[in-house]
């Protein structure tokens, strides 16, 4: 049979100037509807649509004041 988990590579590359929050990502409204926003969805691993992981790499860059 198949299994039902996959493996994913990934390497740390950067650390953003600021943190992005779970309080912010649930009221920004190009971020709200991630998986992690939603109630019960609180794994350490999710996916994340190349929009949205776009959005938060430009949040997390950027010194705020």
């Amino acid at each position: 049979t198949k299994p039902i988990w996959e493996c994913v590579d990934f390497e740390f590359v950067q650390k953003f100037r600021e943190p992005i929050s779970l309080q912010y990502i649930k009221i920004d409204p190009k971020l709200c509807e991630m998986l992690v926003a939603k109630k019960g969805q609180r794994l350490s691993v999710m996916p994340v649509s190349k929009t949205h992981f776009e959005r938060v790499v430009a949040r997390g860059n950027i010194k705020v004041q």
